[in-house]
Order: C-alpha cells, then structure tokens, then sequence
C-alpha cells in the first residue's frame, strides 16, 4: 500500500474510499477540500492540523508534490476571504514561498494584491515572480 494512502487511512477515517484502487492521491485532495472548507467553518484545530500537515508532507514528497500544489494548495484562496487568516497562518514559509507563484497565476490581480497584503501583514515572505512571469500568465 502507498505511503500517502496509509497516511491518509491514519487521517482521515471518515474517507470510506481510500482502500480503493481506483481512488487516486487527486481523488483524496478533491474530497480533501470538502473537509477543509468544514473545518474552517467548524474553526475545528485538531482536522486543520491534519489536513495542512497532510498537504505538506505531500507536497515535499518528489512523486506527490504535484498533486498537493494542484489539488490541494492552489484551490486554497477560493474559500471564503474571512478564512484567509486562518489559512495564512497554518502555511510554513516554505509552502508559500514555492506555491507563491502558482496563487499569482491563478488568481485575479486584484485577489493576489489582497493576499500579498495579507501575507505580509502574518510575516509571510512572498516570493518575487520568477524571471519570465508575468502577472496572471507565463510569457511566451
């Protein structure tokens, strides 16, 4: 059994499909998300502890890191703003300096602008754009 879907198991009990060889790590962040959004409207420490600590560990793992920037960490700032403190302050500095630029192409320019004040305000550095990046799209 794959290391994230034991982990997961330990987790998130309440997943019934997990044990499913047809249930994907993109399938976990996708039911994931439903969870998060739960749990910042419960404002319940013990499931954001989990879910954040899963989505990172994922995110340093080499075969798993796509998946958690993309299923998982880009769909973060879709939640409701009153939640964006919240979810600031459970995102190591590590987290936001590599999924930054993600958030910057995904999101509007005025959202971006709102969550670099925000960031900044929690002492969040936000990385620079990386050369060749433009705001919303990669140069061509």
């Amino acid at each position: 059994m794959a290391v994230w879907r034991q982990k997961a198991i330990e987790l998130f009990p309440q997943l019934r499909d997990l044990n499913s060889g047809e249930y994907t790590i993109y399938s976990l962040f996708t039911d994931l998300r439903g969870e998060l959004e739960q749990a910042h409207e419960a404002n319940d420490a013990d499931a954001l502890d989990r879910l954040y600590s899963f989505a990172e560990w994922c995110l340093r793992q080499k075969d798993l890191n796509n998946s958690a920037a993309v299923a998982f960490y880009e769909h973060l700032f879709e939640l409701k703003q009153a939640h964006w403190p919240a979810i600031i302050r459970r995102l190591s500095p590590q987290v936001v300096q590599e999924v930054c630029p993600l958030w910057e192409w995904l999101l509007s320019a005025d959202r971006f602008r709102e969550l670099q004040k925000r960031l900044e305000a929690q002492g969040k550095a936000v990385a620079r754009p990386r050369q060749g990046v433009t705001r919303g799209r990669p140069k061509r």
